[in-house]
């Protein structure tokens, strides 16, 4: 889930009320009806199916699920491509972007992103145009956009593709 520490770095607590563990099936079905509009269309677009069929599909990548006070709210991944890159992709309900939870989610989705480039130098994907929220999250722990594909997914929707190279390290 997050990886070793290096020499002198320090991870930050969790919040009171957060729990982050190994998704299951029954989380993706509990996640999926609730999922915030804007991840459930891009979910759709990107995959064709809707997010009671593609969530669970993302188990074969073992993700991690953040619980909020004992429910599970949001489900995220870093799927291998190769040896460099990884596929980050993130999915939630409007949990963890309310105001109440919104600060502390920022500041450790970065630190688990930060894990995640320790075994990726390259992370890359992309998201749907459509989904603003998403693109300012991006922004925040570090990613940057690269282009806009008027017709990407299953369903030829545009996307933003994005990246976050670790350039110490490829």
């Amino acid at each position: 889930m997050l990886e070793p520490l290096r020499s002198g770095e320090r991870r930050r607590a969790l919040p009171a009320g957060v729990v982050i563990r190994p998704a299951t099936a029954e989380d993706c079905h509990d996640i999926a009806p609730r999922l915030r509009s804007a991840d459930a269309q891009e979910l759709l677009a990107a995959t064709g199916s809707p997010p009671d069929v593609s969530l669970p599909s993302t188990l074969r990548w073992h993700p991690s699920v953040v619980e909020l006070e004992g429910r599970p709210e949001a489900i995220m991944g870093c799927a291998r491509l190769d040896d460099i890159e990884g596929v980050p992709w993130f999915a939630s309900t409007d949990v963890p972007v309310s105001p109440r939870w919104r600060v502390a989610f920022l500041r450790y989705s970065r630190q688990v992103v930060d894990d995640w480039q320790r075994t990726f130098p390259l992370l890359h994907n992309f998201t749907d145009a459509r989904n603003t929220v998403h693109h300012r999250w991006l922004k925040r722990i570090g990613f940057t956009f690269l282009a806009r594909h008027e017709r990407f997914g299953a369903l030829g929707l545009p996307f933003l593709e994005f990246v976050r190279i670790d350039h110490h390290h490829v």
